[in-house]
C-alpha cells in the first residue's frame, strides 16, 4: 500500500476525483500536482497534503513532501 500518492486532476480515463471517489479506504497521503488551481476546494475535502500547481515550483513540491514526510511518520510512530 503506498504512503504517499501524487495525483492529478485530469487523466486520460478518469480524473483524480473519480480514482478518490472509488477506492473502499483512502490510508495514503495526497498531493494534487495539476494545472486547474478551480478544483482546491474540492482537494482539500479529501484532506490532502497540499496542491501544488502546474508549472511546478520545485520548493514548493520539496515543502509538500516533507509535509507528507512528518504526517506518515507521526501516522507510523502512533502505532508502535
Amino acid at each position: 500500500m503506498p504512503q504517499l500518492v501524487f495525483l492529478d486532476i485530469a487523466m486520460p480515463q478518469a480524473s483524480g476525483f473519480d480514482l478518490l471517489h472509488n477506492l473502499p479506504a483512502i490510508n495514503f497521503e495526497i498531493i494534487f500536482v495539476t494545472a486547474h488551481s478551480n478544483y482546491m476546494t474540492q482537494a482539500f475535502r479529501f484532506s490532502v497534503v497540499d496542491y501544488v500547481l502546474k508549472p511546478v515550483d520545485d520548493e514548493l513540491l520539496r515543502e509538500a513532501v516533507k509535509r507528507a514526510e512528518k504526517i506518515i511518520a507521526d501516522k507510523t510512530a502512533g502505532q508502535n
